[in-house]
């Protein structure tokens, strides 16, 4: 099962600073679709989403409503209030709440991290 926001969390936070899309919605599910995952929830990203702590996030989307047992996100991933959440913390939860964090480490082409914001 695969989790994405509808909505990147910058055009409702600051919408004046918000990055251009890579993709749709509909291009994002086709392309998770395509790795062989077969369920994605779409979680409507709002002001209330956002004001949620990091580890209340975790434990309470994640691990307890969706039951999640592993969690991916890249090295410089945020979350939750105040983006607040990281890498790191989710390897601090990982244990308690029983779920493994995988974190995809930094790739580097010509010298240069790749990441969405920088295209």
């Amino acid at each position: 099962m695969a989790c994405t926001f509808d909505r990147h969390p910058m055009e409702v936070l600051q919408p004046d600073r918000a990055p251009l899309p890579i993709t749709t919605l509909d291009e994002r599910l086709e392309l998770i679709g395509e790795t062989g995952i077969d369920t994605t929830v779409v979680v409507a990203f709002t002001r209330a989403v956002a004001s949620v702590e990091a580890g209340a996030f975790v434990r309470d989307a994640l691990v307890e409503t969706l039951k999640a047992r592993a969690i991916v996100v890249g090295f410089n991933h945020r979350f939750g209030q105040g983006a607040r959440g990281d890498a790191e913390l989710l390897e601090e939860l990982a244990g308690p709440l029983g779920f493994r964090a995988h974190i995809v480490p930094a790739l580097m082409v010509d010298g240069i991290t790749v990441s969405s914001s920088e295209i």
